[in-house]
């Protein structure tokens, strides 16, 4: 996380204009590589997947069986918060600016094998996000080795490269991390199964020191059509064998907020973590609904059990002519490819959303408590690569030491997805 800002300080320091410059310098290159790459599209689409992939995507390099390609992903954020009662989070909070992700995609493909490395440079903490390879032991069953999502939660499998508001919902802060693992990913035309068994995150020392986690989870898509979906999904997790401390904390809807609303505090002597995930989403046309739901349940040998509640609910509507594109083999959205490119002449995709998000710690202890946020999105997807989101969220403290306080947070994000 970004510490806040004081408001004594300079408005632009220097830090901030170096960051401001880079970002004007990243936008430039993405919309001058986005219109070619639009162009170069449009003359091979038709062309046969046996032609070499370098003359589909720049940053591809192969064909279609045997390739690597290299993936930049940018996001940067322009940001401002505010607290009421003033001061209620312990620092002021003011505006400011940095990069959410900064992260390159490294891929290949050969044969009926393929790995992903990806490292985000905005992550000091976490910079090694995935490190896996893959098996296609048929057509619909993978297995899968390495750092990688835990298959839990619908809003952390689309990704942070397809996400409908600019943070995710309250209850991500009881799904489990990107893991080191085995997986098998299973998937059809209607329903997918994926689960495995996760250790610790390969950016930490503790290496193992996290126990060992069984994480799986099944979705079901009755109707799926390129105009309407309706989806089903449930997840569960189970780890145990901690060393490691741990805690559970809520958001406040924008990532240069720093200050935690609401904190379950340190289980000194955690033992077994049980969870479970419920997920709806449904589509019609430019329409969209998603809901999920998590209970979680952290022993610890020093205070008992503590249940652990959050969920979200949200709506979308593009306001042109576009949908988000829905894969039941994986059981989860993918990223929004306007049917007009704006460097194309055309208009973009706009999408408006609004979502309503809780996250409830109270059992953890008179230490903890609840929270509840109402967010509002704006995006505009130029072309494939090119978004613009404006997102708002104001999150009140509904119990806990910070009761009766509130945050506002506010933020304007400018992505590049290759």
């Amino acid at each position: 996380m970004v510490d806040a800002r004081n408001h004594a300080r300079p408005a632009l320091p220097e830090t901030m204009m170096i960051k401001t410059r880079m970002a004007a310098c990243v936008a430039v290159c993405a919309i001058a590589s986005c219109g070619a790459a639009h162009a170069q599209s449009n003359m091979t689409k038709q062309q046969s997947s046996s032609k070499p992939l370098a003359e589909q995507n720049y940053l591809r390099f192969g064909t279609s069986e045997r390739n690597v390609t290299i993936a930049p992903f940018i996001q940067f954020d322009i940001g401002s918060a505010d607290a009421d009662p003033y001061g209620a989070f312990g620092t002021d909070l003011d505006r400011d600016t940095d990069f959410r992700r900064a992260r390159i995609y490294a891929s290949f493909d050969y044969d009926a094998f393929g790995g992903l490395l990806t490292v985000d440079f905005a992550n000091d903490d976490a910079p090694l996000t995935y490190l896996f390879v893959n098996y296609d032991i048929t057509d619909e069953l993978t297995v899968q080795l390495g750092q990688q999502d835990e298959p839990f939660s619908l809003e952390d499998m689309i990704g942070s490269r397809s996400e409908t508001f600019a943070e995710a919902g309250l209850n991500a802060a009881l799904v489990p991390a990107n893991n080191v693992g085995a997986a098998l990913i299973y998937g059809t035309d209607h329903y997918s199964l994926s689960g495995g068994v996760f250790f610790a995150d390969l950016n930490h020392d503790d290496l193992g020191r996290n126990g060992t986690g069984v994480t799986g989870r099944a979705t079901f898509a009755p109707i799926a059509t390129d105009d309407e979906v309706i989806h089903f999904g449930l997840g569960m997790t189970y780890r145990d064998g901690f060393d490691n401390t741990t805690s559970y904390g809520g958001g406040s809807g924008s990532y240069l907020v720093k200050p935690t609303p609401i904190s379950t505090g340190t289980f000194a002597d955690p033992g077994r973590y049980f969870a479970t995930n419920f997920e709806f989403a449904a589509e019609r046309g430019r329409f969209s609904l998603q809901s999920e739901f998590t209970v979680a349940e952290q022993d610890d040998g020093m205070r008992g059990d503590s249940t652990l509640y959050g969920g979200y609910v949200f709506a979308a509507a593009f306001l042109t002519d576009d949908t988000r594109p829905y894969s039941a083999a994986s059981g989860s959205f993918g990223k929004v490819d306007p049917t007009s490119s704006f460097f194309e002449g055309g208009t973009g995709a706009v999408q408006v959303g609004a979502r309503l998000s809780f996250l409830d710690l109270d059992d953890a202890g008179g230490s903890a408590g609840r929270e509840v946020a109402v967010s509002g999105v704006a995006n505009w997807y130029l072309s494939s690569q090119i978004r613009v989101t404006g997102d708002v969220t104001h999150t009140e403290v509904t119990s806990g030491p910070r009761d009766d306080s509130s945050i506002d947070a506010a933020v304007l994000r400018l992505s590049y997805i290759y």
